[in-house]
Parts: C-alpha cells; sequence; structure tokens
C-alpha cells in the first residue's frame, strides 16, 4: 500500500510513494523537487531526514519528531511545529518567517542564518541554541 503526503487543509494527495515509511517518503519527494507546501506530518517519525532545501510552507510537524533532521535552506515559512522534537536538527539559511514553534524541544539547534520573524517560540527549550 501506497504512502500518501496528504494536504493539511484539504486533504488532498501531494505525494505518493512505495517506500517503506513516511520517512523515506518524504526524502523521495524532497530528491523530485515535489512542493510540499501544506503537508500534513503531525506526528510522524522523521528523526535524522534530510529535507534540505524543500518548501514545506504551511505544513503542520506538530508532535512529530525531527531529532537530527537536515532542513536547511528549506521553507518553512507558516510551519507549525507545536510539541516537536527538532534537537540536533540543522535549520541553517531556511525560512521560518511566522513559524509556530510553541512547547517544543529545540535544544542545540542549528538556526544559523535563518529567516525567524515573527516566529513564536513561546514555552520551547531552547538549551543551547542561539536565536
Amino acid at each position: 500500500m501506497p504512502i500518501e503526503i496528504k494536504d493539511r487543509y484539504s486533504g488532498r494527495v501531494l505525494f505518493a510513494s512505495e517506500e517503506k515509511t513516511l520517512k523515506n517518503a518524504l526524502e523521495e519527494a524532497v530528491v523530485l523537487g515535489v512542493d510540499l507546501s501544506c503537508a500534513d506530518l503531525r506526528n510522524a517519525d522523521l528523526g535524522g531526514a534530510c529535507l534540505a532545501g524543500v518548501n514545506l510552507s504551511n505544513a503542520d510537524f506538530s508532535g512529530a519528531s525531527l531529532f537530527k533532521t537536515a532542513l536547511c535552506r528549506s521553507s518553512l515559512t507558516g510551519a507549525r511545529f507545536r510539541n516537536v522534537d527538532l534537537r540536533y536538527a540543522d535549520i541553517r539559511y531556511a525560512n521560518l518567517k511566522k513559524a509556530v514553534l510553541k512547547n517544543s524541544v529545540l535544544s542545540f539547534v542549528n538556526f544559523s542564518w535563518a529567516n525567524l520573524t515573527k516566529a513564536d517560540f513561546q514555552a520551547s527549550d531552547l538549551e543551547g541554541t542561539d536565536v
């Protein structure tokens, strides 16, 4: 059965893959240059995934594990990261304008040169992170 990545608002399929895990399907979509804006990735286990340079604007990662995930150079404008584990993630040069990162673990995240304009870090653990 294919893994489907759906739009969080309409439920329409953004990408379908025969990969065994959502993480692998997402990495396949990145390699193929698929626009994943508004993707519903709630509660996904994406630890260690390479999602560099992808459009994930307005995606919902609430409850997801993004431990050691590479999101550098990605568009994450308006993305939701509520209750997310982003420890040691690489988010250099990413656009997080108006992203919501509430109640998340952001320890040792590399936000170097990221656009954090109006990003919401309310109640997040920022140990070892320069924001």
